[in-house]
């Protein structure tokens, strides 16, 4: 088993590269601001936390494992801002690993 029980299998679809020493880290997501509306009516301040296997990367989605069943990405990395801030071609997040 995973953080808070969730089964380690249940990343597998976050887990692109194939690297079986990843570690999950349990994330919050927060949207700062966006440039384009959301279709998915994601608003700013929205925040979210869960299960992630990595931070970060330019050029890659960033995927949230959450709720025990269900994926959430944004849209692929556009620029790296600091150590917790990115851009998307749509929005800037702030992001954080937490404690467990």
């Amino acid at each position: 088993m995973g953080i808070n029980g969730m089964p380690i299998g249940a990343l597998d679809i976050v887990r692109r590269d194939g690297d079986p020493k990843r570690k999950e880290m349990k994330v919050k997501l927060m949207k700062l601001d966006e440039s384009n509306p959301n279709p998915n009516n994601i608003n700013v301040g929205y925040t979210i936390e869960g299960i992630s296997t990595k931070p970060p990367k330019k050029n890659q989605c960033f995927f949230i494992y959450h709720d025990g069943d269900r994926l959430f990405n944004t849209s692929p990395v556009v620029e790296i801002i600091n150590e917790n801030k990115f851009r998307t071609r749509n929005s800037t997040y702030y992001w954080e690993e937490l404690k467990v």
